[in-house]
Formats: structure tokens, C-alpha cells, sequence
């Protein structure tokens, strides 16, 4: 299951990379953006804005490089990131509640591993 979980990540990073090489995304958001596709963790307000396609308060949490951004943040979204993680509050919810629940079954097989596997009944 481990191994699922890596390669889709894999997948997601791959995608997300090639995405940030031809859209021009200012560069002190892209690990935001790592974070939060690949990983499914939360990010700052500005980008959950833009995540839950929220203009009005996407350009009001908008420093003027963003703010000039929002057309490539659509664009990469729309054709680089996966359609189950953006677009409205309740799919934006989902995915980081999704992530959070990866990291508990790694968290989860990592404690087994160091327990050597045992469990108790």
C-alpha cells in the first residue's frame, strides 16, 4: 500500500514540475504548491484561496506578483495538478483530510516496522 501511495506521489510531483517549468508560477510558491498537491497538506491563505477558486479573496491575500499570477495559477491547475484537488472549499477540504490520512497509514506501517511487525490482541 506503501508503495501505491509513493508512486502516485510520484506522479503528482512529475506532473506538478513539468507544470511549474512552462507556466511561470513566482518561484517562492512552488513549495507551496509541492505541499499541497503532492502531499496534501494545508498552505498558506492566499493560495487556499486560489485552490478554492476564490477570486475576490485570492486577490485581496495577493502580493503584486501574484496578484499579476492568478491567470497562471488557472492554467496550471487546470492542466497540471489532479481535478480532485482544487476548485471549490469541500474539494479542497477532502484532499488535505485524503493527505492527512496517507500520513496516518505511513505512520501507522512505520510504527509496525520498528515493533517488528508484532501486534497485540
Amino acid at each position: 500500500m506503501v508503495d501505491v501511495y509513493r508512486q502516485e506521489k510520484d506522479r503528482r510531483r512529475a506532473r506538478l514540475s513539468d507544470g511549474l517549468r512552462k507556466v511561470v508560477i513566482p518561484e517562492h510558491m512552488h513549495a507551496g504548491l509541492y505541499n499541497y498537491v503532492v502531499e496534501g497538506r494545508p498552505v498558506g491563505q492566499f493560495l487556499m484561496a486560489v485552490l478554492r477558486n476564490d477570486l475576490s479573496e485570492a486577490c485581496g491575500r495577493a502580493d503584486p506578483e501574484n496578484v499579476r499570477a492568478l491567470p497562471a495559477y488557472v492554467m496550471l491547475l487546470t492542466w497540471y495538478a489532479p481535478r480532485e484537488c482544487w476548485g471549490s472549499a469541500e474539494t479542497v477540504e477532502g484532499w488535505l483530510a485524503a493527505g492527512e490520512a496517507v500520513r496516518e497509514d505511513q505512520r501507522a506501517v512505520e510504527a509496525l516496522g520498528k515493533s517488528g511487525g508484532e501486534t497485540s490482541a
